[in-house]
Order: C-alpha cells, then structure tokens, then sequence
C-alpha cells in the first residue's frame, strides 16, 4: 500500500537549556498552565503527575 504526500507529519520538539540544563520545555509549560488552572503548586504537580519537590524545583531552575 502507496500512502500519498497528505499522510506526510513533521513533528519537533523545543525546549530551552542554559548551561547544558533544560528549563523551559513540554512538560514545564504543562506545569505552569496546571498551576495558573489550579491556582496550586500541590495540584498542579499531581495533574502532570510529578511530586510537590520536582514542580518546586522546575519553578526555581525557570525563575533563575
């Protein structure tokens, strides 16, 4: 089976790292929007199912 030029999908992922660490990508913008629908770090962190700690330490490494 032949599939045709409309079944073509380009895909890429972005993310931002300063000194080698990232700190800005998918899963960080997932946190921030979690917590701007939540209003709470707690919450926002089960929504994207990582512990209170990690959200605290990806807020922290995006503030610096």
């Amino acid at each position: 089976m032949r599939k045709s030029h409309n079944d073509i999908e380009i895909r890429s992922k972005i993310w931002i790292e300063v000194n080698g660490e990232p700190v800005f990508g998918r899963g960080r913008r997932f946190l921030l929007t979690a917590i701007d629908k939540y209003g709470s770090i707690n919450q926002a962190a089960k929504d994207v199912n990582i512990s209170y700690r990690k959200a605290w330490s990806h807020i922290k490494a995006m503030e610096e």
